[in-house]
């Protein structure tokens, strides 16, 4: 659909392309806005006033202008270099994190009566190896697993 809609917008895009740059860069230059009028105010009062400060003030100072042009700054700081935390350093190794056994992190403790997904699934295999080996009983008291919560 993007294909036919792009298809129609271009020539309409570039219609009369020509006419109407040659119509933005003729155009006349922006107006400022118009003042509020207690400032237009003020400032009528001032060219009254003092015509001559007004003046004074469009004038370009050579002096200054000199002293302008003649500042050149040299910058020689030391580079600050930035301590490293202790408590917190920086990896060392930018190899990318390896993925989890069965997609999760196994815990390293496990309380009584608790088994792990690798745990279950490897008395699980067992179990269905060696059925007459491997019964529930024995696969309760080797996993510490409570009699009550078995359901095989």
């Amino acid at each position: 659909m993007g294909k036919a809609l792009s298809t129609i917008r271009n020539p309409l895009r570039n219609f009369n392309l020509e006419g109407r740059a040659h119509a933005a860069v003729s155009k006349n230059k922006p107006t400022a806005a118009p003042k509020h009028k207690a400032d237009q105010m003020n400032y009528e009062q001032i060219l009254h006033d003092h015509p001559d400060i007004v003046e004074e003030s469009r004038k370009k100072h050579h002096v200054l202008d000199k002293h302008l042009k003649d500042i050149y700054v040299i910058s020689n700081d030391a580079e600050v270099i930035k301590e490293q935390d202790p408590n917190k350093p920086l990896p060392t190794d930018r190899k990318p994190v390896e993925d989890f056994e069965y997609g999760v992190k196994q815990p390293t403790i496990v309380p009584h009566g608790k088994i792990t997904l690798k745990q279950a699934l490897e008395f699980i295999s067992q179990h269905q190896n060696n059925p007459a080996v491997w019964t529930s009983s024995k696969i309760s008291d080797d996993y510490l697993l409570s009699e009550e919560k078995r359901i095989f």
